[in-house]
């Protein structure tokens, strides 16, 4: 111990073993630790990229090509945003 009688870690470690779950009974764990099991997660995650690809390749072919094929692109990037948006919006049970 030191002079101001705080535990050190190794002294901490001994007073309440390795796994605090074990020495404190009717403790679980806080909610906001919890991952969630969002079934869509992984669709939504796919839309972001392919919102993020198609953006950049309608932005490019915007500035870079025809104007009117670039903003049709990005208008497609935009439809699969509010898609992606509606999913969040709206949770599955």
């Amino acid at each position: 111990m030191t002079t101001d009688n705080r535990p050190q870690p190794e002294e901490a470690a001994d007073r309440y073993g390795d796994n605090r779950e074990e020495t404190l009974p009717g403790w679980t764990k806080p909610r906001h630790f919890e991952r969630p099991r969002n079934r869509m997660l992984k669709v939504r995650n796919w839309l972001n990229l392919i919102f993020m690809l198609t953006a950049i390749a309608g932005m490019a072919l915007y500035w870079l090509k025809d104007s009117d094929v670039g903003t049709i692109v990005i208008c497609v990037a935009i439809v699969i945003k509010f898609t992606e948006s509606a999913l969040r919006l709206f949770p599955q049970k």
